[in-house]
């Protein structure tokens, strides 16, 4: 580590800023489709994505670099609600923090198309093995929405009450925050 890294500490947060969009995920964690975790149908999933050695070391899906998280290929949120097939086998994949990080919320196949290069991949080839591994391992259908629906109403009106709150306690983080001076050590 070095003595930079401490940078991070000396600058002020937003609650909202920070957090709202872990907030909608959480959310949307609560009701996306989630498949029972198998071990041997997983092993299995990793097989077919040409992971050699699927029980150590898993590489990225998509520049083969050594994966260090998993990634949706279908984002379990877009626009603050739930989105897409959610936690089953068939939308997750092994992924690198860097590719993970340029992906963020995008559809795989938005991000390999705006990818400028996919390191050590075909593109098409690519894209062809993740359809195939989306058809094979998918086994339920994205969370659709009744907008008109009570509960989902009910639902989503909690939801932005915390993210109301979150917003309001910026407001009197700010209000405190003028009140203290930082000390002048210089004299």
């Amino acid at each position: 580590m070095k003595c930079n890294n401490a940078k991070r500490y000396f600058k002020r947060h937003s609650i909202y800023q920070k957090r709202a969009s872990t907030i909608n995920g959480t959310f949307a964690e609560a009701i996306v489709p989630v498949e029972k975790f198998d071990d041997e149908r997983m092993l299995e999933a990793m097989e077919f994505l040409g992971q050699k050695d699927h029980h150590d070391h898993l590489l990225c899906a998509y520049c083969t670099k050594e994966a260090t998280t998993w990634d949706h290929l279908v984002p379990k949120v877009e626009g603050g609600k739930p989105n897409g097939p959610g936690h089953q086998v068939g939308n997750l994949v092994p992924a690198c923090k860097d590719c993970n990080s340029r992906k963020r919320n995008k559809d795989w196949q938005e991000f390999l198309h705006s990818e400028s290069q996919v390191d050590g991949r075909d593109r098409t080839e690519l894209i062809a093995l993740l359809t195939s591994y989306r058809e094979r391992f998918l086994r339920y259908e994205p969370f659709l929405i009744d907008e008109t629906d009570s509960k989902w109403q009910a639902f989503r009106a909690i939801q932005n009450q915390i993210l109301e709150l979150m917003k309001e306690a910026d407001k009197i983080s700010d209000e405190l925050h003028a009140v203290h001076k930082p000390m002048d050590y210089t004299r």
